[in-house]
Parts: C-alpha cells; sequence; structure tokens
C-alpha cells in the first residue's frame, strides 16, 4: 500500500474503490498460488506432512501465544522458559 500511495495510484476520489479492487487481485492471486501448489505437490501425502508440520508449529507455540494474550506479566524471556 504504502508504494501505491507513493506511485501516486491513490490520487483521486475513489480510494475506497482501488482498495478494492487491490483487495480483490490480491486474494485472486493468493488463490492462483495455491492452486499452483496443488498441481505441483507430488502425492496428498506431501500435504498431510505439511499440515502435520504446522499442527506440531502452533501446539508449540500456543502456550506463548496464550500467555501474551491473556497474561499482562508475559515477556518474551518468561514464555521460553529461560
Amino acid at each position: 500500500m504504502p508504494l501505491l500511495w507513493r506511485w501516486g495510484m491513490f490520487a483521486g476520489n475513489s480510494l475506497a474503490s482501488r482498495v478494492l479492487w487491490l483487495r480483490r487481485a490480491i486474494i485472486f492471486a493468493v488463490a492462483g498460488l495455491a492452486f499452483l501448489y496443488y498441481r505441483s505437490a507430488a502425492t496428498p501425502v506431501s500435504l498431510a506432512s505439511i499440515g502435520l508440520i504446522a499442527f506440531a508449529l502452533v501446539a508449540q507455540f500456543a502456550p506463548a501465544i496464550l500467555s501474551a494474550l491473556y497474561w499482562r506479566g508475559a515477556t518474551r524471556p518468561g514464555s521460553s522458559g529461560v
């Protein structure tokens, strides 16, 4: 967004319209990249392994994220156990 401001893409009265089109383009690009990844993935097993890694990552960071959300005294050294 800041680059678009600098290039003058948002000059004019239709700022909301341009932001809406930018969001649509980004959503379309992400969906296209997801489809390309889907087509290039060799087997469903590789997709399952990526899901397992993502689940393990969320499980590893969940205590630190939850403590940061609900505990006022949470700090980075405290959440890592140091």
